[in-house]
């Protein structure tokens, strides 16, 4: 699996701006994922995302089983606030730790901060 990290920024419904950052992952073509391999998963998310550094949002996208959500959400937990991206609604925050970014916030994302 990869995993691909960028930092966009994200708009809320009243144009604030926060600077976010997203995780997407990739299966290899022909990879197999099963539950099995989420200790593997959760080693190679913790040595390749700096959790603790992350002050905005932090979004999880890819094609892939409800568990692995899972997995890469209770990972990102101890961030700002986490949520995924859904292609028909947005970036939505499942999880909050900040008074400024209630869960159920559906931001769109705006261009790549530097």
């Amino acid at each position: 699996m990869k995993i691909i990290k960028s930092n966009p920024t994200f708009v809320d419904p009243q144009k604030n701006e926060w600077p976010g950052t997203l995780i997407e992952f990739e299966l290899e073509q022909n990879e197999s994922l099963t539950p099995d391999r989420l200790p593997e998963i959760a080693d190679q998310l913790r040595q390749e995302i700096e959790i603790g550094d992350y002050r905005g949002p932090i979004f999880i996208s890819g094609r892939g089983p409800i568990w692995l959500f899972l997995l890469l959400a209770h990972q990102l937990h101890p961030g700002h606030s986490v949520g995924c991206f859904d292609p028909r609604i947005g970036y939505i925050i499942s999880e909050s730790h900040s008074p400024d970014l209630q869960t159920g916030t559906i931001l769109e994302a705006v261009k790549e901060t530097a």
